[in-house]
């Protein structure tokens, strides 16, 4: 597993749609997997710590779902890429709404199999 390789997609407050300022993260991840034949691609959903824990673990699979469909519309096939959902496990507590930013996205981790 590679991290940091492509970068996270970012989510707005207690949504899962991508948005028009992501899309061309997802392009730069479609191209590089096109590049990279041998490699597949771990979407990680994340969370902030607002909701329940079972509230944020649908949310992430939301998210990481979202992005997994969007790259099918780019000609990645859903074979090569895999989902999971940390919800808000990984989430920086008590923060306000606009410093949890950063908690909710997808992170993209390259699996060179």
């Amino acid at each position: 597993m590679v991290g940091g390789v492509l970068p996270s997609i970012y989510f707005g407050f207690d949504s899962s749609s991508v948005g028009a300022s992501e899309r061309s993260k997802l392009q730069q991840a479609a191209e590089y997997l096109e590049q990279n034949s041998e490699h597949h691609l771990l979407v990680e959903g994340h969370c902030d710590w607002h909701g329940t824990s079972e509230y944020n673990l649908v949310l992430g699979d939301r998210r990481a779902n979202s992005i997994g469909d969007y790259l099918d519309t780019l000609g990645i096939t859903p074979e090569r890429i895999e989902k999971l959902s940390k919800g808000s496990l990984e989430a920086t507590s008590g923060l306000s709404r606009e410093l949890s930013s950063q908690n909710r996205r997808a992170d993209l981790i390259v699996l060179k199999k």
